[in-house]
């Protein structure tokens, strides 16, 4: 585990559905790891119910994104926290219909021209 976020590690204190759009940029992107139950200075938080949590985001991510993640309960000094790693996807992935991707430590909606060029990236035109 890093102690710092970077383009492809992210932390999250708790889950957050929305969190699935960061999942489907790394797997548009270099892929990457989410931790849940990390803050943003790199120390654990206590996640309520972890076994649970971690069923209800590997089926969220199965059913909304339909991409393999590898979704542990991992321990940091003496707490547990989520980790969520997913490796980039040649085909474009989408959640709810919209492409996102990761662009430094932001993941945005891509549309328009820029999503012309991407989908034309991924199938090896461009």
């Amino acid at each position: 585990m890093t102690a710092f976020e970077t383009h492809n590690v992210e932390f999250k204190e708790s889950w957050r559905d929305e969190y699935l759009k960061t999942i489907c940029a790394f797997a548009n992107t270099r892929g990457g790891e989410l931790q849940i139950g990390i803050d943003d200075n790199g120390k654990s938080k206590k996640l309520a119910d972890i076994k649970k949590l971690l069923e209800d985001v590997s089926n969220k991510i199965k059913e909304h994104l339909n991409v393999l993640a590898e979704v542990q309960i991992k321990k940091k000094a003496t707490k547990e926290y989520l980790s969520i790693r997913v490796k980039p996807y040649e085909a474009h992935i989408s959640y709810k219909g919209k492409c996102y991707i990761g662009s430094g430590s932001t993941t945005h909606e891509v549309n328009g021209a820029e999503l012309h060029r991407f989908l034309l990236a991924k199938s090896g035109i461009a």
